[in-house]
């Protein structure tokens, strides 16, 4: 499941609560370094979301490989 907005408040805990049952988390973030360590089941993908041009770049190489 993709979340934007995860490092704080309403995303954080709904990344924490959906990890601790399992499923695994692409938590996007401004903040990625807010969400290293936080579960293993999260993986933080720093993300400005106001940041047309940078919404379009792809995940670095081998995030797809640790989601599966």
């Amino acid at each position: 499941m993709w979340i934007t907005g995860a490092s704080t408040g309403i995303g954080r805990e709904l990344a924490l609560q959906l990890a601790t049952s399992g499923v695994q988390i692409a938590a996007a973030s401004r903040s990625a370094a807010g969400l290293a360590g936080l579960h293993a089941n999260i993986h933080p993908f720093p993300l400005d979301v106001t940041d047309a041009e940078g919404v379009y770049q792809p995940a670095p190489l081998g995030q797809e490989q640790r989601m599966s």
